[in-house]
């Protein structure tokens, strides 16, 4: 957006979790940072001064669409009132259930002139829900595919799992934080199972420990040690883009959002359980028994029968889900693609 369009960039000053901000000095566009609080320890926020911006001479307003933010409902107000036109860039609605205050939500997304969304399953919810349909723009979401571009034409089939476990065994891949939530001691039982079965493949976790210390205990008792690599925190791409490429899958056993992008955009696929409205809506890259698949939430059996499907795959069928991999990021879930949408919609 900095580079393709003309922006300028405001930033509230507080994050909900805990991520490191971006550096605002590679955006020529930074204009400021608002201080933003909470309403007496609730979830409603406001953004001080934000409002000062409906009146700049700007013809377009991209807002997160968080009905919370409550200084987003004022400056959409005024900016419409301006005959200017205002986005909302939010997850939308992951389910059609009613919550509570839907009301409340309705409002704010029947204010602004188009809504784009992460995912189809959102738009999909919106037009049961009665939204306009011409208000919503899947728009997608994306890491840094230029880069991975460039690392990805240098890839090419090494012996870093050969060379750690001492076997050419397939390796199944985990990256992320190590999270109980992420329920990795059922990707440990899976893989015991599949092991105990004469389906031998190892393991590999990448990622910091978060609040899993009883991690070694638990392969000992599995008897696992020799078949997991406790990896930890890798932040370098070109041994990220490694360690992906030379896996047969990824696997996440709870929820799934941007580890399913950076999987295919390496070629590997991913796998996660099919609980669908508790993932992020990136799990919509994985396409069954093409880009990965999904097993049955919290069932071993069914997560080991999974995993079996792809690491039996032979060297052409592989080769077919990495192109296919590569096919729906660069497509659709990257840079390039969301900027074109962008501009297509300013510009009409």
């Amino acid at each position: 957006m900095d580079k393709k369009l003309d922006c300028d960039f405001y930033f509230g000053d507080t994050l909900d979790s805990p991520i490191k901000k971006m550096d605002y000095s590679n955006l020529s566009g930074f204009k400021k940072e608002f201080n933003t609080f909470s309403f007496f320890n609730t979830s409603f926020k406001w953004s001080n001064n934000l409002l000062n911006l409906a009146f700049k001479p700007y013809s377009v307003y991209i807002l997160t669409g968080e009905p919370n933010v409550l200084s987003n409902w004022w400056i959409t107000i005024f900016a419409r009132f301006l005959n200017k036109k205002v986005f909302f860039w939010t997850h939308g609605i992951k389910t059609k259930n009613k919550q509570r205050f839907w009301w409340f939500e309705r409002i704010f997304y029947l204010l602004p002139n188009k809504i784009l969304l992460y995912g189809n399953a959102a738009k999909k919810n919106m037009l049961e829900l009665g939204y306009p349909g011409h208000k919503l723009v899947v728009i997608y979401n994306s890491l840094n595919h230029e880069k991975q571009l460039k690392i990805r034409k240098r890839l090419m089939p090494t012996t870093i799992y050969i060379d750690y476990f001492g076997n050419n065994h397939p390796t199944l891949v985990y990256v992320g934080r190590l999270l109980k939530a992420k329920k990795l001691d059922q990707l440990i039982m899976a893989v015991a199972l599949l092991n105990n079965q004469g389906h031998h493949c190892n393991l590999a976790l990448i990622g910091p420990k978060v609040d899993v210390n009883n991690i070694e205990s638990f392969l000992t008792k599995q008897k696992l040690s020799d078949k997991v690599w406790i990896y930890g925190a890798c932040y370098e791409e070109e041994k990220l883009g490694e360690l992906f490429y030379n896996a047969a899958v990824c696997v996440t056993p709870g929820y799934i959002g941007l580890t399913a992008i950076h999987s295919l955009t390496y070629g590997t696929p991913s796998l996660t359980h099919d609980n669908l409205d508790e993932h992020s809506p990136e799990y919509e890259v994985i396409v069954p028994n093409k880009t990965g698949g999904f097993f049955k939430q919290d069932d071993i059996n069914d997560l080991a029968g999974t995993i079996e499907y792809w690491i039996g795959l032979d060297a052409d069928e592989r080769k077919n889900n990495r192109t296919a991999c590569y096919g729906i990021i660069d497509t659709y879930w990257n840079p390039s693609n969301q900027v074109k949408i962008l501009e297509s919609i300013i510009n009409t």
